[in-house]
């Protein structure tokens, strides 16, 4: 289902609505839920290795080029552990676990997933 939109509507079908759609419930996601922190970092690094970038285009000052690598590495290692390494399946397994009774899936809405999961993170920490 990644990257595919046109599970937005019911009949899973391509309509041009769509993308409206994904974007009102995109907003809705971030109402409810927010950004995490580990995405802010995120948005951070590329921030500060855009104005790198900016810099050495401006000034010429090739030494920036360092920082901007070790940005990448940063930004990369974080893109990497979003959601801690673990599939969706796997956060099930785990999160089964500690409910003690089984998620399954197909069954389970988005919001009751993320529900969940902010619990799990309150109640761990």
């Amino acid at each position: 289902m990644d990257g595919k939109i046109e599970f937005v509507n019911k009949e899973r079908k391509k309509h041009p609505d769509n993308f409206k759609q994904w974007e009102k419930l995109h907003d809705e996601f971030l109402v409810r839920f927010g950004i995490s922190a580990k995405f802010e970092n995120y948005l951070d690094l590329i921030r500060k290795k855009s104005i790198l970038e900016c810099d050495i285009v401006l000034t010429g000052e090739r030494f920036k080029i360092n920082k901007i690598e070790i940005l990448k590495h940063k930004i990369e290692s974080l893109k990497m552990n979003f959601g801690d390494g673990l599939t969706i399946d796997k956060s099930l397994v785990h999160l089964s676990k500690w409910l003690g009774f089984q998620l399954k899936i197909k069954e389970l809405k988005v919001v009751e997933f993320y529900e969940i999961v902010n619990e799990y993170g309150t109640r761990t920490n």
